[in-house]
């Protein structure tokens, strides 16, 4: 197996293979030129991020700073908002519902270092997929870690850790974060 396909069967793989960096250089030329386009000009942002995304409802909002690792492995739904300097680190897949809002500054990450020194000077790491639901607003400088999967009618508090999954009609906060809330299941109105 290659190292792409060690990554891409969510095994552990070199980071810094060739063929990954390549990957990754192109998705950084890719973020240059979409923070390029003016924000007065949202028909142009909207048009780029559908280049750079893997698939895209209708509806689909991105700030500048946009940050990835593939593109390619983002998958959005309807109504779908990213404020500034959002980072989406799609070393594995990234699938989010209809009607998300992340604020500005929010990490969404799916690699892991290794835990060992040894792993760590090969630069070997694994990765795991990240699902957001429907109906979620992770709020600013949240940080969703590798493998977490977001319930439908969520809340991510400002400034919260996910580490792990969030049940639907919660509200988390906190490092790490907790629920703190049940949120209502009622009218969406």
């Amino acid at each position: 197996m290659t190292e792409l396909d060690k990554l891409q069967a969510h095994k552990r793989f070199v980071f810094n293979d060739p063929e990954i960096v390549k990957i990754k250089r192109h998705a950084a030329h890719l973020a240059q030129e979409y923070s390029q386009i003016s924000e007065e000009e949202p028909e142009k942002q909207e048009e780029m991020a559908r280049q750079i995304l893997g698939d895209a409802g209708e509806d689909l909002n991105i700030h500048h700073g946009f940050n990835f690792d593939n593109g390619k492995n983002i998958h959005v739904g309807d109504h779908f908002v990213a404020d500034y300097n959002v980072t989406i680190e799609d070393v594995a897949e990234v699938t989010i519902g209809n009607n998300v809002y992340v604020g500005p500054n929010v990490g969404i990450f799916t690699m892991n270092m290794l835990g060992t020194a040894g792993a760590r000077r090969r630069h070997e790491a694994r990765v795991k997929p990240v699902t957001i639901g429907n109906d979620v607003w992770i709020g600013g400088n949240a940080t969703i870690r590798p493998g977490v999967k977001i319930g439908d009618n969520s809340i991510i508090a400002a400034g919260a850790i996910v580490v792990h999954d969030v049940p639907a009609n919660t509200m988390v906060a906190g490092v790490p974060a907790e629920v703190v809330q049940p949120l209502s299941k009622g009218n969406l109105n």
